[in-house]
């Protein structure tokens, strides 16, 4: 598995960094100088070594992943901009990513199989391993967690009404609620009486086709932090994104 520096840096040097730059380094590993955080002008003039990448972010929702040995200028690359929005500011996504909880417990653990957190099977789960906020599409939601190794009693109830006694059988990491389920607010999630409060927020209907650059954008605005980390990964592992 490749050795990933994450986006640590964003906020540790935001202070130096332009509100609206170009482009911005998301995720780097191998041996190269450029660092997350890093700021890139399209005339910025990028050299990688060979077994070397990084994972840029244009502020027109466009994630490019470069591989080493490269070298060239990524003016050509910015000059054909995308339509697709991008609703939050930078800002919201180097204080989401430059958290100390996500720096300590989501960056630092997805390095090792064995940590706190792992890259869910897909990036619309929503984990029901702590509480927080979760990004979901609109009719469509799907628990997660990570240890499956007992089966489970779950109870669900938010504004869409009360399920309860739903059996989450042993070994199945996911379970999918009706859709009824997928609203924006609170979703109380009780599982062995071990209660999770989940904070749902739906895909806007403006970005269901929109780039990956600009679903992260989103999920850093409301703070989907895992999400965030998930689809940082997929995008810099080449794996696909669902």
């Amino acid at each position: 598995m490749r050795y990933m520096a994450w986006l640590m840096a964003l906020v540790l040097g935001c202070s130096a960094v332009p509100a609206w730059a170009d482009m911005v380094v998301v995720a780097a590993s191998g041996d190269t100088d450029h660092l997350p955080g890093d700021i890139l002008a399209p005339t910025s003039v990028l050299t990688l070594p060979g077994e070397a990448r990084v994972t840029i972010l244009s502020q027109d929702g466009k994630m490019r992943v470069i591989d080493g040995p490269f070298e060239g200028s990524l003016e050509d690359e910015s000059s054909a901009k995308s339509t697709s929005p991008v609703p939050a500011s930078w800002d919201a996504l180097k204080v989401l990513l430059g958290d100390p909880d996500a720096r300590s417990n989501v960056l630092g653990a997805s390095r090792n199989l064995d940590g706190a957190f792992r890259i869910p099977a897909s990036i619309w789960h929503a984990s029901v391993d702590s509480s927080g906020p979760r990004c979901v599409r609109q009719s469509e939601l799907t628990l997660a967690r990570r240890d499956a190794s007992v089966s489970a009693v779950v109870s669900v109830r938010s504004s869409a009404g009360r399920i309860t006694d739903i059996s989450w059988p042993k070994d199945q990491t996911t379970l999918t609620l009706p859709s009824d389920f997928a609203a924006d607010g609170r979703l109380a999630v009780s599982i062995d009486d071990d209660l999770r409060t989940l904070t749902l927020n739906t895909l806007p209907e403006a970005l269901k086709e929109a780039l990956p650059g600009s679903l992260l954008t989103w999920f850093a605005e409301y703070n989907c932090k895992r999400q965030a980390i998930a689809l940082i990964q997929r995008i810099h592992d080449g794996v696909e994104v669902n």
